[in-house]
């Protein structure tokens, strides 16, 4: 059965990308259209991501989309599906060889709702030119979230909320 599985998987996620061509064209979605519309990992969403001011709405398979305000001084607010309250944490990019990287850290009493780890220490992934996981992203924090309030609305797997737009798409939310 091993060796099947990586021929099982890439079946799966084959069949996961045909789709029509027309369904790839700019779709931003409105407040009505938000229950109704899946979301999309789009390729090059912001050059420039992370900006501070701003805040990000990224999706992967994992974690579904997630929100995130990056605060100018260094500071990041998490919006996660199921809590009641944002996520204080800091963030930064740094330089690893070729590589940009950006760092999160979360404070301690925190835990990875996919992997159990606990917080309190920076955790990195390598970045590339307009991070594929970026769905959308907005000047300002329009959800509070330096407050530490979420909006009274449920953060949906694979949606994006209003005022956010959904962008150009290429893979899908699974």
């Amino acid at each position: 059965m091993r060796p099947l599985l990586p021929l099982i998987v890439t079946t799966i996620i084959m069949a996961s990308c045909t789709q029509d061509h027309a369904a790839r064209r700019f779709d931003p979605l409105n407040g009505s259209e938000y229950a109704e519309k899946r979301i999309f990992s789009i390729e090059g969403a912001d050059p420039k991501y992370p900006r501070p001011g701003f805040t990000y709405a990224t999706s992967d398979l994992f974690y579904g989309v997630q929100v995130e305000y990056f605060a100018p001084d260094g500071k990041s607010y998490l919006w996660f599906r199921g809590n009641k309250r944002s996520v204080p944490g800091e963030w930064k990019v740094t330089q690893d060889g070729f590589a940009r990287e950006l760092c999160f850290r979360y404070g301690p009493n925190t835990r990875d709702a996919i992997t159990g780890t606990r917080g309190g220490k920076w955790e990195c992934r390598k970045m590339f030119t307009g991070d594929m996981s970026v769905v959308s992203f907005i000047p300002g924090d329009p959800f509070n979230l330096a407050k530490g309030t979420v909006p009274d609305m449920k953060l949906k797997r694979c949606q994006i909320p209003p005022p956010m737009k959904q962008m150009l798409y290429t893979n899908p939310c699974i």
